[in-house]
């Protein structure tokens, strides 16, 4: 079991917070996301760990290496954008699962249990997801055909999303290897898992 960590991401929707920080390095209670994150993941016993890196790769990689955690911490630094599931092609193919999430994450998330739910479970890939809820701008009409049935003002509609964490099996990280050459998505992942048969 090991464990890959995003963090080559430009944050660019945080712009300017990120222009010299990047992402996973902004602090939360005083203390970097990322190793919040790392400290979680180490708790519930993964310890193999790799984080891509590529814009600021520096900073995070001098943070990082300069914690005491009982893990082996290895950088890979992207040199063009692999997308968020590319960098599984990096690794070394020794067949094991692997727990993929995003750096810049702030979980309380129960790792071991979603482990043991993959396992039960027997499949392939195991998508953490939560529900979203979003409130509409304006009123939805409820049709059939060309009739107005209702209406609804500005309704909040949930949707069921990725939370940042992801379990791949062997199998979908050969997929991954497989892909064409240019940027995997965890879509990506997932779809081609689907379309495979996982």
């Amino acid at each position: 079991m090991s464990v890959l960590l995003q963090a080559g991401g430009e944050g660019t929707r945080l712009r300017p917070a990120t222009d010299k920080v990047p992402k996973p390095m902004l602090l939360v209670g005083g203390v970097p996301i990322i190793e919040r994150l790392l400290r979680h993941v180490v708790q519930h016993g993964l310890r193999d760990i790799t984080i891509v890196t590529r814009h600021l790769a520096e900073v995070i990689e001098e943070h990082v290496g300069g914690l005491e955690l009982d893990a082996r911490i290895a950088f890979v630094r992207e040199r063009r954008p692999l997308g968020n599931a590319g960098a599984l092609r990096l690794l070394p193919d020794d067949g094991s699962t692997v727990v993929m999430a995003f750096a810049d994450l702030l979980t309380d998330l129960d790792l071991s249990a979603l482990l043991a739910f993959h396992r039960r479970s027997g499949g392939d890939l195991t998508l953490a997801s939560h529900w979203d809820p979003h409130r509409l701008q304006f009123g939805e009409l409820v049709v059939d055909g060309d009739r107005v049935l209702g209406y609804d003002e500005k309704p909040v509609k949930r949707f069921l999303v990725c939370s940042g964490i992801v379990v791949v099996g062997p199998r979908v990280v050969e997929l991954a290897r497989r892909h064409e050459s240019g940027p995997v998505g965890v879509s990506d992942l997932a779809n081609n898992a689907i379309a495979a048969g996982c």
